[in-house]
């Protein structure tokens, strides 16, 4: 015989109100309990929320940490309060140089680092072609708050490049 009300009850098909609170307040206390295995992902939501502000999109983590991209929305919205200890791993070891090539990064440093090579002497047309870009167009001439991240990766490379020696000014 099984005791009336219970969780046991509520198993054994009773669904009377005092057996669903008994099932209720198990459940609630299940989710409380430690899991073996899984953490609290609130360490996990803040780092999908600064690569976010660095302009790191859902589907670029995914493919980074080799995670479905739902599964990251679900985290970083709170969906999934805690996680397995892995998979937190693998989120927090991406960094922002996970970002894709179209997500939009701030343009603003893209521009100090062209007028700072200009101010050196470094001429337009050079910086312009080594860009990929045509005659001496040079983005900071764009109204633009965000540049492509493929756009800000060139101008780095570049700045590397001329300070590494691997660029002549005359070339």
């Amino acid at each position: 015989m099984i005791a009336h009300p219970s969780r046991s009850a509520y198993n054994a098909g009773c669904r009377c109100a005092p057996c669903r609170q008994a099932n209720t307040k198990y459940q609630r206390q299940r989710a409380l309990r430690c899991e073996p295995g899984h953490v609290d992902a609130t360490e996990v939501r803040l780092h999908l929320q600064f690569l976010s502000r660095k302009g790191v999109g859902r589907r670029a983590i995914a493919d980074a940490c080799d995670l479905n991209p739902l599964t990251i929305f679900k985290i970083r919205t709170g969906g999934r309060p805690r996680i397995h200890t892995s998979t937190a791993q693998r989120i927090l070891a991406v960094t922002e140089d996970a970002r894709a090539d179209c997500s939009l990064v701030p343009a603003a440093p893209v521009k100090y680092q062209l007028r700072t090579l200009i101010e050196d002497g470094w001429p337009r047309k050079l910086l312009s072609r080594e860009l990929g870009f045509a005659g001496a167009w040079l983005p900071i001439y764009s109204q633009a708050r965000k540049f492509e991240a493929r756009t800000a990766s060139k101008v780095e490379r570049l700045v590397r490049r001329i300070e590494g020696g691997y660029l002549q000014r005359l070339a």
